[in-house]
């Protein structure tokens, strides 16, 4: 078996590191509580390397940087005790079975904290605790697009999934989807090509008395616009699937899991087609000038 330069191996391990130091910190930002997590659980936390958080801090109104507070953290591993043969052995300190506390601190202000309650089980890592939770903030595209109903509706199923409620932030989604459908099939309609706008006028109209969501999605498929056609991908399709799937059989995390797709589904069409109104927008703008220019 060939032998790995001793500098190559250094930049491999180098890398490593730095990518297990990355996803601690994405993971710190943006995990709901309970999502598990596979992971290479360090043995300690001695020399970890705490990447700084960007969170919102209640203080200055805004997203910030936090750091890590080493005096105020709890990432002492608990001794355990075990016994061979008769004998035991103390002091063995292992992250596998322990549950730690982080402490972050805004940077700007120093008046505001974030405590995270991590849990270490089986290769796995998951939030069991965190104060202040996740805050559940919509871009302005996603709230003007769902209006103020749907939106607090959405951000009713982001809450619900940023505490682990896989199911419970189904249902939110599920609403949000049904009351939407109707409003993005008609606006999906001033981005289809002329030579098809027709036919597919003909086709909203036709699906909108169907139940099933996967029918829609397939009777509109061809008529529908390329930006929701990425790699030839029915991006609604995926979506009213997500939305309708049987969660009853499923195990939380795996509904989690579902949720998730579910929101970044629908998030990616809105923002889609907000893009494409802004770009349409945008040159339409530019060619009323140069029509000006020229007269």
């Amino acid at each position: 078996m060939p032998t790995i330069p001793k500098n190559e191996a250094h930049e491999q391990l180098k890398k490593h590191l730095e990518e297990v130091f990355e996803n601690f910190k994405i993971f710190l930002e943006t995990a709901p509580l309970y999502k598990k997590v596979k992971t290479h659980v360090p043995a300690s936390f001695n020399n970890f390397n705490f990447k700084p958080l960007q969170l919102i801090c209640k203080d200055c109104g805004k997203e910030t940087t936090h750091t890590y507070q080493q005096d105020l953290s709890q990432v002492t591993l608990t001794p355990r005790v075990k016994t061979r043969g008769g004998g035991t052995q103390s002091n063995i300190k292992e992250t596998e079975g322990q549950t730690l506390k982080f402490t972050y601190k805004c940077q700007l202000c120093s008046n505001d904290f974030y405590h995270f309650q991590i849990s270490f089980d089986n290769k796995v890592m998951y939030k069991s605790g965190q104060e202040p939770g996740l805050g559940i903030n919509l871009s302005k595209g996603i709230e003007d697009k769902l209006g103020v109903e749907l939106s607090s509706l959405y951000k009713k199923g982001k809450m619900c999934e940023a505490n682990g409620l896989g199911i419970a932030s189904m249902a939110y989604y599920r609403r949000v989807v049904e009351d939407k459908v109707k409003d993005l099939l008609e606006e999906i309609k001033d981005y289809v090509p002329e030579e098809q706008k027709e036919e597919y006028i003909k086709e909203i109209e036709s699906v909108k008395s169907l139940h099933n969501f996967d029918e829609k999605a397939d009777t509109i498929y061809e008529a529908m616009p390329t930006i929701l056609k990425p790699e030839g991908e029915n991006l609604l399709k995926l979506l009213f699937s997500t939305v309708s799937e049987n969660l009853h059989s499923k195990t939380d995390d795996e509904c989690l899991d579902i949720a998730e797709e579910a929101s970044s589904l629908l998030e990616i069409v809105i923002e889609k087609l907000n893009y494409e109104a802004k770009t349409k927008d945008a040159l339409g703008k530019i060619k009323r000038n140069i029509d000006k220019r020229r007269k």
